[in-house]
């Protein structure tokens, strides 16, 4: 329930006092923001605080009731005012409600539950009214900011020639590079929005209308009648800090709050915004600037590189230094133009790039979570979808250099086993074993260095020098028969070899063994 502000206005401090304790004001949803002794202080206490309802006695020295209604009047006809009358003023009071007076008390028979029935009745009255009169302005006001012309038919003078003050808040919401469209549970209903800033309570300013402007943006109109020119920035920026604080406190999600300068008209404003398109989007560049003030339009410098498909390879497939440099050096160039548009398009198509790759070279229980849900936090603006890109396409590093590990540990195993089947052959060649798997020779080599510390050479030497201490170690054959048993065509080159790797020659190694 908001509470309501009351005011009441009565030369006798009795009678004062009495009515602020007579009844309990907070229960029903209203609470005494200001006391006045006569009409003059009451008109520079309702400047101060803007009372939604006026309980004023008819008879005071220096400005009676009368005379006050008369003057508020002249610039407010919404606040309810109740004269507080004696018998003898009564008729005196019927004809107040000429003036645009809503009604009248007689002091001698107010009790607890009439004053309780009228404060209820009051209550619904302004509700309603306020209710009404809200969705018609913040309807007419969206209506004009949106259409592409000034149609300023839409509006009346008042409000078109009228300067007012501004605040528009935005949801800080993470920058959707995934392109889904399923995210609505993290965006705060707008109207939700345009509810609760109705029901606050503004610092030396009224509120004249909350607009929707676009999707994501809600606007606060302020009227600026008891605030001096002089006064107004200061003053608009306690209420931007407060709207800021209220809605982070009401909803426990961050806002972006931008401000004007100083008081406009309708029309300059639209015109402000639509100058400054890029400026409400600057919250991904700036997300230290929870409070903008719009002061003029901003210019666009020219992105240096474009984020193609040859610097995509080079992000997958370079080291993690060259990965980490390449995707600073976009997004700083982003950051630096202040661009918008690119910073979207180039994250999603990094983002299509990650996916892409992860599915190529990963089954589907391996691929990443790179959900909105799961990922938003951490691309809520550039620096932090940098850092987010940084870590992604390093990981994907990883999981290529292992998904290249076990392709490699199959090829390494099947070369194994080739060597295994034609190591007698002397003819067998590394060009050959090449061929059976498909690679480049050098490749091959390199491929085997790195998965088991030996080269293919030595791998066939140790096979066949294991075969042929089998056949010595039986007895079968001569050395010369053995050697070529094993794939040494000379006997001498097989002794040789052999002494090298086992230390003694065929002969003592037959005679005296291992």
């Amino acid at each position: 329930m908001n509470m309501l502000p009351v005011m009441i206005v009565d030369d006798e401090k009795l009678a004062r006092e009495d009515l602020q304790t007579f009844i309990d004001w907070e229960s029903l949803g209203f609470y005494i923001v200001a006391t006045a002794v006569n009409g003059r202080q009451a008109l520079k206490m309702y400047k101060q605080h803007h009372p939604k309802i006026i309980f004023t006695d008819i008879k005071m020295p220096v400005m009676d009731g009368i005379e006050f209604s008369k003057e508020l009047r002249k610039t407010d006809e919404e606040t309810i005012i109740i004269l507080l009358t004696a018998y003898e003023e009564f008729s005196y009071a019927k004809a107040a409600i000429q003036l645009g007076i809503t009604d009248y008390v007689v002091k001698n028979e107010i009790t607890q539950q009439s004053m309780e029935v009228l404060l209820k009745k009051l209550r619904q009255r302004i509700e309603i009214v306020q209710k009404s009169s809200n969705i018609l302005n913040d309807k007419l006001i969206e209506n004009f900011f949106q259409s592409e012309n000034e149609n300023k038919e839409m509006l009346g003078s008042e409000m078109l020639e009228k300067r007012f003050c501004y605040l528009m808040i935005e949801q800080n919401l993470p920058l959707n590079i995934s392109g889904e469209t399923s995210w609505t549970d993290l965006l705060i209903k707008k109207q939700e929005i345009s509810e609760a800033l109705r029901g606050l309570e503004y610092t030396l300013m009224k509120m004249k209308a909350v607009s929707n402007m676009r999707e994501t943006t809600t606007t606060v109109i302020l009227d600026t009648d008891f605030v001096s020119l002089n006064d107004s920035y200061q003053i608009l920026y306690q209420n931007a800090v407060k709207v800021r604080e209220f809605l982070a406190g009401r909803f426990e999600k961050d806002f972006t709050v931008f401000y004007t300068m100083e008081p406009m008209t309708l029309p300059d404003w639209k015109k402000l915004c639509k100058n400054n398109e890029e400026i409400f989007r600057q919250r991904y560049f700036k997300p230290e600037e929870a409070l903008v003030r719009i002061t003029g339009s901003t210019e666009k410098k020219e992105v240096r590189e474009d984020c193609n498909k040859d610097l995509l390879q080079r992000l997958i497939s370079g080291q993690e230094e060259e990965t980490e440099a390449c995707i600073r050096k976009i997004y700083d160039d982003i950051c630096d133009a202040g661009d918008y548009q690119e910073l979207y398009r180039v994250s999603r198509k990094l983002y299509a790039g990650l996916r892409e790759e992860y599915q190529k070279q990963a089954p589907a229980a391996e691929i990443p979570d790179f959900s909105l849900r799961k990922n938003g936090q951490e691309w809520t603006d550039a620096g932090r979808i940098r850092e987010w890109m940084i870590r992604q396409f390093q990981r994907l590093r990883l999981e290529h250099a292992k998904g290249e590990e076990k392709k490699n540990s199959k090829i390494i195993a099947s070369v194994k086993a080739y060597i295994r089947r034609n190591y007698a052959d002397p003819e067998l060649s590394l060009d050959e074993i090449a061929e059976y798997v498909h690679l480049n020779t050098s490749y091959l080599c390199t491929a085997f260095k790195q998965e088991t510390g030996n080269t293919i050479k030595n791998f066939i030497t140790d096979i066949r020098i294991e075969a042929a201490k089998k056949q010595l170690d039986a007895g079968n054959g001569k050395i010369y028969e053995i050697g070529t048993s094993v794939g040494y065509q000379s006997s001498q080159y097989f002794s040789q070899v052999f002494y090298k790797k086992v230390g003694v020659s065929p002969n003592d190694y037959r005679r005296y063994g291992g």
